[in-house]
Parts: structure tokens; sequence; C-alpha cells
């Protein structure tokens, strides 16, 4: 599997690359064809913005690893917002998506830190925007407030492609 990163080489989107035994290499604009682009930056995607929506439409495959809070992903016309919320440590796979269709209740909660010796927080903020299909979902607004469901992890068809992008840290946990 050919693996094109936008980001840093000692970054998340590397790292997840030869976590899952590919050889990452950077990407190299529309003219290379990669099997998948990892970003680990929205802002490295805003600099090959328009060589990337080409690959997508064209039918490539990309995956963007969790944002800051008020960070944007854009994909040739369509944004995907990252708005806050208060951080979770958990997220739902009940959305019917094949990805999350069999695992296990406990492969998105509670995640033990192992260097901190605690359970930590999976996500901090959430992704907004028009024909998002969730494939992880977590809430606005918990015990004390009306819940909403927004995306943790979504897929957005664009042209013959796919964008996926996914808010849940788990990348420092792959060990």
């Amino acid at each position: 599997c050919s693996v094109a990163i936008l980001g840093r080489e000692d970054g998340a989107a590397w790292r997840l690359a030869e976590w899952f035994g590919a050889t990452p290499a950077a990407w190299g604009g529309e003219t290379t064809a990669p099997d998948l682009v990892i970003a680990d930056s929205a802002d490295a995607v805003l600099g090959a913005a328009d060589g990337l929506a080409r690959y997508v439409q064209g039918g490539g495959r990309f995956l963007g690893l969790p944002q800051p809070a008020g960070s944007e992903w854009r994909i040739g016309e369509h944004t995907v917002k990252v708005p806050p919320m208060k951080a979770h440590q958990f997220v739902s796979r009940k959305t019917g998506h094949p990805v999350v269709d069999n695992l296990d209740p406990f492969h998105f909660s509670f995640w033990y830190h192992p260097e901190l010796d605690r359970i930590t927080h999976l996500l901090n903020a959430a992704l907004e925007g028009d024909d998002l299909r969730p494939i992880t979902l977590t809430g606005t607004g918990l015990w004390y407030a009306e819940r909403t469901d927004v995306p943790a992890g979504a897929e957005l068809p664009v042209g013959d492609g796919l964008a996926v992008f996914d808010q849940v840290r788990a990348v420092e946990r792959m060990d």
C-alpha cells in the first residue's frame, strides 16, 4: 500500500502509516498516485489544496487526523469544521457504518494512557459539515443539557473519491 503524507516526517500521520506496515513518503502532488494520503495538519492540506482536491475527486482516498478545535479541513468545495466541545472519554459506534459495525463496545471508551497512569480523553472536538456520513458519534450536552449527536469520525464523498476525518486521538495509543 502506498501512503503519501501531508505533514512532518515524525508526525502522527507518518507514524500511523508505519504502524500499519506502509512505507510513507511525502505527498508529491497530484502527479503521484498513492493508495492513500494521510494528513496530520489541516494547514498542510491548505498548502496542497488544489492538487489534493483533484486527487480525491479523481478517486483518491484521504484521511485527516485529529485537529485542534477551531480548525477547518478544506477539500475542493467542501469545508469540514472542527468545533470545540467538552472532552469525552468515549465515542459511540452505533452509526451502522460498516467500519465499526463489528467492533467491541470498549474499542472507543476509557483508554488508559500508560505514561500518565490514568484514563485520558479520546477527543475534545467534533466534526461539522455538509454531506458528512458519521462513522463514530460523540455529543454535545451531557447529563445536564439536551444531547445532540455529532460526528467524531466521518466520511465525505468527494467526486469519485472519499475523504475521512477523525477526531479520536488514537495514534499515540497505537501500541
